[in-house]
């Protein structure tokens, strides 16, 4: 499934674990996103977004090993900082050291309430934020009308795409950033 050896022997690595559910879980996570990751670098994108998650209390060789091979081949990895009000230190995909993650802001460029943070403002965990509470989206489908369906929502995972776009947009102008 990875056409990347670093991530391939990574998951190999990676693949034996524990018996705990949880864990077990996370793994499954950490395989997918590794894949998409990996898929990505292989098209050769310029910024992956993940607006997604999920807490461990062991560090991710699978899903660092996947970062770290798109931040060797100059792509930048965005990620959702979580939704539970608490330290976004153990929120992987965000919490690893190649990935850029995001916290929620609200209507008046405060902390959304919600939003997972650094503790002691910890920059090595949490580095930017963007608007994330009551922001319009599209989801897929459509209404009976054949129009698409709009709604509001809040999240870390609609702060992310902020940046991503942003970053996205530096790299059109600055390739060499």
């Amino acid at each position: 499934a990875f056409s990347s050896s670093v991530v391939r022997r990574a998951y190999e690595t990676n693949r034996a674990g524990g018996s705990d559910t949880s864990e077990k879980k996370a793994r499954v996570h950490s395989f997918k996103v590794a894949a998409g990751i990996d898929y990505a670098v292989q098209r050769g994108v310029d910024v992956i977004n993940i607006s997604l998650g999920w807490y461990t209390d062991t560090d991710d060789a699978l899903l660092k090993s996947a970062t770290d091979l798109a931040s060797s081949n100059g792509i930048l990895v965005v990620a959702a900082a979580g939704n539970d009000h608490q330290d976004a230190g153990n929120q992987y995909p965000s919490a690893l050291p190649n990935v850029i993650s995001v916290g929620a802001t609200d209507d008046n460029d405060q902390r959304a309430d919600f939003s997972n943070f650094s503790i002691d403002d910890n920059p090595n965990v949490l580095r930017l934020a963007a608007p994330g509470d009551d922001i319009w989206s599209v989801e897929p489908g459509s209404d009976r009308d054949g129009k698409p369906n709009i709604s509001r929502g809040s999240g870390t995972s609609l702060s992310a795409p902020m940046v991503s776009g942003l970053a996205a947009l530096v790299k059109s102008v600055k390739p060499s950033l």
